[in-house]
């Protein structure tokens, strides 16, 4: 069933994803132009600062070259080691195809340059007059260079930077063009999406209200409101449908018993001939009822027939509905021992198998040590029963049952825990405390009638405590009622009190599925 939350998150969804598309790469084309364009700046910046760092070299040479201050020979090494490092930047930032050349030949000026002021410098210190003018004159020559150079590379990027910008304004105009088309897209879709949903609500409620004002004006036989989609529009249709119909035989019930009665009246002379009839009717009735071990017998003679006929699938179940009724003719005041009531338990077990099928897999962890023990007859079965019928039955697949049967230091441990929707606080807090829980609250079983209070209650009364069964339980979460048993066997010589016989850790970890016979 597609319910409407589900096509709002759909839609809301494909809006969603769409829209993240879109500004992902928005953003992926604007990222793109931001680094384009870092990239140009530092490019200019680079060689902006080639061309200012030469002419702070020059500066801080004449200085020198005037006064001799260490001071300014410091400036000067600091210009030379900044220079030095954007020379060895420039084939990593400026460098391309197109002008590799002159980038190289900008390279080995900056190198010819630091390598002519460092021997001004040091011819200068020398003394040598004439070699310190060549070595002065080649430097401010080599300084030129490197301005024209500097010029002509930024000719040529703002040459590419006007491409560049070009194309960026293109993709920004494509990218402005792709998100009004986006939007408009989105605009449109989310109108007709509104229309369709509120149309495909509106039309049904229409009928639906169209339909009650006819049964309000006492028109039941009104055409069935048939609604095309499947969600909770569709179950209310549904359910008013269910309600109409209801009524309208709830009406022709009323008639037939306002006739019945009116008949009844009509005849009030013949009361008495009434009551003879009535009377040899429950006679009848009395006479035509079926002992309880004439059906047992027969059960098992059809069980025998459809065993011998192939069906052996019929013949288990059929055995296992007698072992059932068999067992159910004991008294409740009799003991039994802890493997009988597993083999009873194995039995219905059988039965509720075959009519969930694999909705529900029921799990049996015993400690075969524990088997003797004395229990009252009838007490895990309903146990059992209850999460079949209440915590299991509601779900549609993957329940799950375990029964655990384990020894304890003052006595034996009954677990019987299912993953079924468990009950509300009120309900549990009524268990838990003896009270009476809501009216409809897992009050009795379906099989025998017996509930968790008569379970609870006859356990009390068998053992002498009021502390044999806790019952934790959370709504969605499943139900574990847990039976603590002091220490009680059966031998062959009747009921005893005593501990668990036998040694064995052996765990069974699921009784077979055949019925028990």
């Amino acid at each position: 069933m597609k319910t409407i939350q589900s096509k709002l998150l759909a839609f809301f969804l494909a809006l969603l994803l769409l829209l993240s598309g879109v500004f992902a790469l928005l953003h992926y084309g604007t990222q793109r132009s931001i680094a384009l364009y870092d990239t140009i700046v530092q490019r200019f910046l680079l060689v902006n600062e080639i061309s200012q760092r030469t002419q702070l070299l020059m500066q801080a040479l004449n200085a020198y070259l005037v006064d001799k201050s260490p001071h300014i020979l410091r400036e000067y090494e600091q210009h030379k080691r900044v220079l030095l490092a954007d020379q060895n930047a420039l084939t990593r930032t400026l460098a391309t195809p197109e002008n590799w050349v002159t980038v190289k030949n900008y390279r080995n000026l900056i190198a010819s340059l630091i390598e002519e002021t460092d021997q001004t410098l040091r011819v200068f210190a020398e003394g040598d007059i004439d070699r310190y003018s060549d070595h002065y004159r080649e430097a401010q020559n080599i300084a030129l260079y490197i301005l024209e150079t500097t010029l002509q590379l930024i000719d040529r990027e703002l040459t590419a930077y006007h491409q560049v910008y070009a194309q960026l304004r293109d993709t920004h105009r494509a990218y402005e063009t792709m998100g009004a088309l986006v939007f408009g897209a989105t605009l449109f879709l989310s109108v007709l999406f509104a229309y369709l949903f509120a149309r495909g609500i509106a039309r049904p409620i229409r009928r639906l209200a169209l339909a009650a004002k006819e049964i309000s004006q006492g028109k039941l036989d009104g055409p069935v409101v048939e609604v095309p989609t499947r969600d909770e529009v569709a179950l209310l249709a549904e359910a008013f449908n269910r309600m109409r119909d209801s009524l309208r035989r709830l009406i022709d019930e009323m008639k037939q018993k306002a006739e019945l009665e009116k008949a009844l009246h009509a005849h009030q002379l013949k009361a008495v001939e009434m009551d003879r009839l009535l009377k040899e009717i429950e006679l009848r009735s009395l006479q035509n009822q079926i002992n309880p071990h004439f059906l047992f017998n027969t059960l098992n003679t059809v069980a025998r027939m459809a065993y011998l006929e192939g069906a052996e699938r019929t013949s288990e179940l059929i055995v296992a509905v007698s072992g059932l009724l068999r067992y159910s003719l004991r008294g409740l005041d009799r003991p039994v021992t802890l493997e009988e009531e597993l083999r009873h338990v194995k039995d219905y077990c059988f039965i509720q198998k075959t009519r969930f099928g694999d909705r529900v897999a029921v799990e049996f962890d015993v400690d075969p040590g524990c088997l003797r023990q004395a229990v009252p007859s009838l007490t895990l079965q309903p146990l059992v029963e209850n999460a079949f019928i209440h915590g299991i039955e509601p779900l549609e697949r993957n329940g799950r049952i375990r029964l655990t049967v384990r020894r304890a230091a003052n006595g034996v441990v009954v677990e019987v825990a299912d993953n079924g929707v468990g009950m509300d606080e009120a309900t549990l807090a009524a268990l838990t405390s003896g009270e009476e829980p809501p009216a409809g609250e897992r009050q009795t079983g379906h099989s025998t009638g017996i509930g968790l209070a008569n379970v609870r209650d006859r356990l009390r009364l068998f053992y002498g405590r009021d502390d044999v069964m806790e019952i934790h339980a959370t709504p969605g979460s499943g139900t574990t009622v847990r039976l603590v048993l002091p220490h009680r066997t059966i031998r062959d010589g009747g009921e005893e009190g005593g501990s668990c016989i036998g040694s064995s850790s052996l765990t069974t970890r699921a009784l077979n599925a055949k019925p028990s016979g």
